[in-house]
């Protein structure tokens, strides 16, 4: 039963892929890929997205590609559940790049001197690259090959190729009554 419920998301996203082609969008397919039905995307005129080979995106996430930008995403491509990525210029993540549930990855700033423009720069995302939960990625970063980015973390310079980014936090706890 599992295997039919795929089937039918597959061929529902290569129909309405097929359906949003028809009206000017550019969108590339690698291969087989697992996009929940509850998973959104939005894709917007003279923009383009590549989805690689087994690329696989769990519910409540959103994929936006606004007008002029691009998402590509490399082949074993694992998005969890509500996650967001938002591309004005260009979001780039390879291969083998494993993205932990709830994080959001944004290419762009409101510009706040000028309301309803945007300040935009592009972000990379290395292969083989592990980005933990609740983890926000803001423009301009490039995250190295074999990354690790720990939960949490909020990310707005580049990490280098096979390190490891941990935002440490410390709990105090006091006694009120003291």
């Amino acid at each position: 039963m599992k295997i039919i419920i795929y089937g039918a998301r597959i061929i529902y996203r290569r129909i309405w892929v097929s359906i949003k082609k028809l009206v000017g969008h550019k969108i590339e397919f690698g291969g087989q890929c697992l996009i929940s039905s509850k998973c959104d995307l939005e894709i917007a005129r003279n923009s383009s997205i590549h989805i690689g080979k087994r690329v696989t995106a769990e519910k409540n996430g959103l994929i936006a590609v606004r007008p002029s930008g691009t998402v590509f995403l490399g082949d074993g491509v694992y998005i969890n559940r509500n996650c967001t990525i938002v591309a004005h210029q260009k979001i780039v993540i390879e291969d083998g790049v494993t993205i932990g549930p709830n994080c959001c990855i944004y290419d762009h700033d409101h510009d706040v001197m000028d309301r309803g423009s945007f300040i935009t720069k592009s972000i990379h995302i290395g292969k083989n690259a592990w980005i933990g939960a609740n983890v926000l990625i803001m423009k301009g970063v490039k995250i190295g090959e074999g990354s690790i980015v720990g939960a949490g973390c909020i990310v707005t310079k580049d990490v280098p190729s096979n390190s490891t980014l941990v935002q440490k936090r410390e709990n105090i706890v006091r006694n009120n009554r003291e």
